[in-house]
């Protein structure tokens, strides 16, 4: 079977970035930070998903996330893959490319002011080359 067939395509100006269709629903279900936090928390598992949320998985997303979950996933042996980094990636990029304050980004994502401003200064090379130079 062809994985890539199975995968979806995020780019940037400097790489291509492949999800696995799993992880990609799982963003669209629970969003990218919760989508994070059940594959730190349940790496590499396969478990039934049941049709009410059970309490470690509660207590592991919080009870509107983790009953969006198992109503999108009832019934079905769910394998939770390890993807956390790809996933870290991929925010990082979201972050990167984003217009918003760094107060609201770090916020969104749950991350500090600090780690913020390193994200977008690691990318502060990546200049579009049809800007104009404000020196020139």
């Amino acid at each position: 079977m062809e994985t890539t067939r199975h995968m979806k395509k995020l780019s940037d100006s400097n790489e291509t970035i492949r999800l696995p269709e799993t992880v990609t629903n799982l963003v669209r279900v629970l969003g990218q930070n919760s989508a994070i936090v059940l594959m730190q928390a349940m790496p590499k598992l396969r478990f039934k998903v049941p049709l009410k949320a059970p309490q470690n998985l509660i207590e592991i997303l919080g009870k509107d996330k983790a009953e969006a979950f198992c109503a999108e996933y009832a019934g079905e042996h769910f394998y939770c893959p390890d993807a956390a980094n790809i996933l870290r990636i991929y925010r990082d990029q979201t972050i990167a490319a984003s217009d918003a304050t760094v107060e609201s980004l770090a916020r969104e994502h749950g991350l500090s002011y600090r780690r913020i401003q390193q994200i977008r200064s690691a990318t502060a090379g990546n200049v579009n080359e049809q800007q104009t130079d404000l020196f020139a």
